[in-house]
């Protein structure tokens, strides 16, 4: 996996999140550079189910069957 880093991470699959920006972008791919699919909004609730550390940050997978990532800077526990 190209995205893989030694980091170790503070999500664990099945984790709930909760979007704290007024819009958090939803990407194809873990990256500032990947086209924007989607968003979730302010207060949504967000489910982990994968992540990555990429570009200096961590991306959450927030759906099981699509490739929807949403960086951590929009989320929170």
């Amino acid at each position: 996996e190209e995205y893989n880093s030694s980091q170790v991470s503070p999500y664990v699959k099945g984790q709930q999140l909760i979007v704290t920006g007024n819009k958090a972008n939803i990407r194809q791919e873990p990256s500032l550079e990947a086209k924007v699919v989607g968003y979730w909004i302010k207060e949504d609730e967000v489910t982990v189910y994968g992540y990555v550390f990429s570009e200096d940050r961590w991306w959450i997978k927030t759906d099981p069957n699509k490739e929807w990532w949403v960086s951590e800077r929009n989320l929170e526990v």
